[in-house]
């Protein structure tokens, strides 16, 4: 009986030390862990902050950049580069599920026509997304002629042929297995930046993916019964039915081509068909009709008559009927 009791204490005593031991062990490793500010942006992966980081950031929210159905983005700085924070206005239904499915797309990708995600915080009530900043803004402020300035051609045909690059991108590069719908591009959701002030444009990325969904490779089509976004630059098909193909995103980019193109607006009230009635009242193959061509050579504007006939099929009313992203590249690179 005394062997028996003597055996147990000593197994008690080995277990307790085995325990201790590893619980040392393992708050060293704790203790090493660098602390969450010390990391610097530029890192791949996105990194989470603390909702004071952003508040401190942007300076408390001071410095509004835009404001869309979900958030409002603000200008900051961190790490001694400017960044774009976006804050969202609820954490709770269409909202909270936008702030969710635009951290996961963005975690899902990376390319030069994307917007890049530097970082997020999903604590409490805070719903905060932290981007890279674009010098230029989104271009709702530069291809409408009621803005009071309007690219160049050149400017122009660089944003339509980067924003197929994304769009591309999205829709054919992003995994064998499933792509991703956009389902909200419009022109103030495609950033770009400049060379210096006012200079040529360098960079053109797509941002915006609040609304955007994965979708599965071998699918033709699906449904959802909540439709959602600006009405002006949905496809028919969802508009009305809900349906989301890649091709909802094909339709958005023909009214968006049509828009940098003529430098007009598609919106008129909540739709885009006055627009689309005009573009077709007027079209007759000549580029004259639609916008002004003074100062542009003749292959500026084979271009952009390459670009009004390549959006007049991307917003034909059977999706079936549109390009993908891949034949409107081949088409836009053999101008």
């Amino acid at each position: 009986m005394i062997t028996v009791i003597i055996a147990s204490c000593i197994g008690i005593f080995l277990v307790t030390g085995i325990m201790l031991l590893l619980r040392y062990l393992f708050r060293g490793r704790l203790s090493r862990v660098p602390p969450r500010q010390s990391i610097q942006l530029g890192s791949s992966a996105p990194m989470q902050f603390s909702a004071s980081q952003l508040r401190d950031a942007t300076n408390n929210f001071t410095d509004p950049l835009g404001s869309g159905a979900f958030g409002t983005v603000y200008k900051g700085t961190m790490g001694g580069k400017e960044v774009a924070v976006k804050k969202l206005h609820s954490k709770d239904g269409v909202v909270g599920a936008a702030f969710t499915s635009e951290a996961h797309m963005l975690m899902a990708f990376k390319h030069k026509n994307l917007v890049k995600l530097l970082g997020y915080c999903n604590t409490g009530d805070d719903r905060l997304l932290c981007f890279e900043y674009l010098s230029g803004g989104s271009i709702d402020k530069l291809i409408y002629k009621e803005s009071g300035y309007v690219l160049d051609w050149s400017g122009r045909y660089k944003i339509v042929q980067r924003i197929c690059s994304g769009l591309h991108y999205l829709h054919h590069e992003l995994d064998h297995e499933q792509n991703i719908v956009h389902l909200d591009l419009k022109a103030s959701n495609v950033l770009v930046s400049h060379d210096g002030d006012g200079g040529d444009i360098t960079c053109v990325k797509i941002a915006g993916f609040g609304l955007s969904k994965f979708f599965k490779a071998d699918l033709t089509h699906s449904y959802t019964e909540q439709v959602v976004g600006l009405r002006a630059y949905m496809a028919p098909e969802y508009l009305c039915k809900g349906r989301i193909s890649p091709k909802a995103d094909i339709y958005s980019f023909g009214i968006l081509i049509l828009e940098i193109v003529t430098g007009r607006c598609a919106k008129v009230g909540d739709s885009s068909g006055d627009f689309i009635t005009w573009v077709h009242d007027e079209w007759r193959g000549d580029v004259r009709a639609l916008m002004d061509v003074d100062g542009l050579s003749g292959d500026s504007i084979t271009q952009a008559r390459n670009c009004i006939e390549v959006a007049l099929d991307c917003i034909q009313e059977e999706p079936n009927s549109r390009p993908d992203a891949e034949m409107i590249r081949q088409r836009l690179s053999h101008v």
